[in-house]
């Protein structure tokens, strides 16, 4: 909530004066937070014009000038375009260098562009913690590879390599061989398929790991609780 027939410069001329900041470093505070926060273009614009990426911005200055330890954020980029939310994530992100950010959302996506360390909630209780790669490591099961060989390939050999669980998919495009499929944590995959292409003879055009995201760790952690 916002006061929209102020203009910013007196929007925070007067949260600076609700929340006690001394006379003597009121104005130096104010200039602090335009700049962090990049309100410079529209300090003497109405809030009531602003697009919602500056409503966001004027928000998020309000409340770190009176530079507190902990800021708590709560969906801070609902109903932002691509380019603003990219925004507002850098600006979380620079705060967080310096003060602790709590941030709760449900785009994970969000969480893996500027939280270094996360909590995953469900009914109330942490199901994980820790940072991204941390909570991958200990959840997901499995890796899984993306194999592009030119022409045919001889899957029946790749199957049997020790690093490998089983085969998602395969298909043929552009004369290419295109093979998904899934490896133990525990084993080198990709060099093992390296050599495995090397060694039979096959073009390799590509050896991708598949990055397992936050979604898929919440859909198994979720899934396990029965939800």
């Amino acid at each position: 909530p916002l006061y929209d027939d102020l203009t910013v410069i007196e929007y925070l001329d007067f949260m600076a004066d609700i929340r006690k900041i001394n006379k003597e470093i009121k104005k130096r505070e104010i200039e602090r937070v335009i700049a962090e926060c990049g309100l410079s273009p529209v300090v003497y614009r109405g809030i009531g014009k602003l697009s919602k990426g500056y409503r966001q911005r004027t928000g998020l200055a309000q409340a770190i000038i009176h530079s507190p330890e902990i800021l708590i954020l709560d969906e801070p980029t609902t109903g932002l375009d691509p380019n603003q939310i990219i925004e507002i994530r850098k600006l979380i992100s620079d705060i967080g260098k310096k003060k602790t950010v709590i941030l709760s959302t449900h785009i994970l996506q969000e969480v893996e562009a500027v939280c270094n360390r996360v909590l995953i909630l469900n009914r109330g209780n942490i199901v994980a913690e820790g940072t991204p790669d941390k909570i991958r490591d200990e959840v997901k099961e499995d890796e899984k590879y993306t194999v592009e060989i030119l022409g045919k390939a001889d899957i029946a050999s790749l199957e049997k390599l020790d690093s490998v669980l089983g085969i998602i998919s395969e298909e043929t495009a552009d004369g290419k061989t295109i093979i998904k499929l899934s490896t133990k944590k525990q084993y080198d995959a990709g060099a093992e398929i390296f050599d495995w292409a090397v060694s039979g003879g096959h073009r390799l055009t590509a050896l991708v790991p598949e990055q397992t995201s936050l979604e898929d760790i919440f859909r198994i952690l979720t899934k396990k609780a029965g939800v």
